[in-house]
């Protein structure tokens, strides 16, 4: 999330930010989410954030209209419909193909380099426990997720 791309935010930074900023009722962790708005104006928008504060006094060309008329604010966010939300970013047979190649390979590195290892139930709750390989020392190292499909639910902003 946008906490690996600048280490020490906090959640409240991010929400000040965000009060700062934007015109609509999100948060800046928001952007990299799944929401109701296209992901071409939340590039346009994260883009324009990072230019505003590396490089202030020169004018932002991630700014739109609104933005450059409304100094300090966000370009607009272009909200779409949930069948719109489904079109975009869909991934072609090439990149599924890809994607479950790399997963193999990553599942074999893994087998291979947790031989020798036992599992650990780490817990979870409700019939959920998740596991990971305990070396021979105090070590844990998590498996990978094999579940490619990791959507969370959408987040729909209402005006």
């Amino acid at each position: 999330m946008f906490r690996a791309f600048v280490p020490g935010l906090k959640t409240t930074t991010l929400q000040y930010l965000a009060q700062i900023h934007f015109e609509t009722p999100i948060d800046i962790l928001d952007l990299f989410g799944p929401i109701n708005v296209s992901s071409s104006s939340r590039a346009q928008a994260f883009l324009w954030l990072c230019f505003h504060y590396l490089d202030p006094s020169s004018p932002n060309p991630f700014a739109d209209e609104f933005a450059q008329r409304n100094p300090g604010k966000l370009p607009l966010l272009k909200v779409i419909t949930q069948d719109e939300m489904d079109a975009e970013n869909v991934d072609t047979e090439n990149e599924k193909q890809l994607v479950d190649r790399m997963i193999a390979q990553r599942l074999d590195f893994q087998e291979r380099k947790n031989r020798g290892r036992s599992i650990v139930d780490l817990g979870g709750g409700k019939g959920r426990g998740k596991r990971a390989f305990k070396d021979a020392g105090t070590r844990l190292i998590l498996p990978l997720m094999k579940d490619r499909d990791t959507r969370q639910r959408p987040l729909i902003l209402r005006f």
